[in-house]
Order: structure tokens, then C-alpha cells, then sequence
């Protein structure tokens, strides 16, 4: 939590005008909007007014729409990471499981990866994301995949 907090300070330092948003996802054994809580606790006092847990409340769509609003992710779940790639924003992944890996790897993504169990923050980290890190043509071949995989569960659930 330490770590993600001095990101989001230096984030904030950066950026006078805007926020961050703690993109929750989970909320089942590992809840992230306890996490969230728990950067914020670590935060300065100062920029306190300028972050909140955006918590997904089951409408996909909407929470798209909210994610939409951000200016760059810094992806620390497999969904954030997706929902990055599909709204073409800037992403700084952290990676906590090798599907994050496994992803980044299918799509060509060339860019800075950090690790979550060694993870080191610098001074700069915030300069490490660019928008599209990765292959165009190996991440339409993935979002194929997906839509047919999609495509084939709506026929079946019908």
C-alpha cells in the first residue's frame, strides 16, 4: 500500500488539476475498497479531497463510463489492465499474477512492466507509461478471440 500511495502522491504533485480514482473491482476475499482505504490512510492529508474508490457495483457500462473519465491507469488488477486496453488508455502495469503477464506477452506490450512482489518505486515512475506499447495487430487478433469466445456464450446462454 506504501508504494501504490507514494504513486498516487507523486501523481498528484504532478498534477494539480486532476484525481485519482482507486478502481475497485473486487470486493469478494480480497476487497479492494479496504485497500483503497488503506493507501488513502497513507496519502498526505492534503490530497485526501482529491481521491476516491470507485467501486463496481455490477453494471458494466457504467463503471466503462468511469473509467473512460481517467486520464492514465495504473493497473494493478487483470481487469484494470483489459479495460485499459479496450478504452486505448495509457496503462503502467503492476503485475501480481502471470495472467497480467500472460496478456501483456499475447499483445506484443513492449513498454515498462513492474513487478508487484519487487516492487520498486522511483522518482519518474510516472513517466514510464505511453499509450500504445503494444502490437495493433496482435491486440486486434486477442479482441477477435474475445469476441468469439462472447459470441459463442450469448448463443449457448440463449
Amino acid at each position: 500500500c506504501q508504494k501504490i500511495a507514494k504513486i498516487a502522491t507523486e501523481y498528484l504533485a504532478q498534477n494539480e488539476e486532476n484525481k485519482v480514482h482507486f478502481l475497485a473491482f473486487s470486493s469478494g476475499k480480497y476487497d479492494d475498497r479496504k485497500v483503497a482505504e488503506d493507501i488513502t490512510a497513507l496519502c498526505p492529508e492534503r490530497n485526501l479531497s482529491r481521491m476516491r474508490c470507485v467501486a463496481f457495483a455490477g453494471n458494466v457500462n457504467e463503471y466503462m463510463e468511469e473509467i473512460q473519465k481517467c486520464v492514465y491507469l495504473i493497473c494493478t488488477r487483470f481487469h484494470a489492465l483489459v479495460f485499459a486496453l479496450i478504452l486505448n488508455k495509457p496503462f503502467l502495469p503492476i503485475v501480481y499474477e502471470e495472467k497480467m503477464e500472460r496478456l501483456l506477452d499475447e499483445i506484443g506490450y513492449a513498454g515498462v512492466r513492474l513487478y508487484y512482489e519487487n516492487l520498486i518505486i522511483e522518482d519518474g515512475i510516472l513517466g514510464m507509461w505511453k499509450q500504445g506499447q503494444y502490437s495493433d495487430e496482435k491486440m486486434n487478433q486477442y479482441l477477435k478471440k474475445g469476441k468469439v469466445f462472447f459470441d459463442k456464450l450469448d448463443e449457448w446462454m440463449n
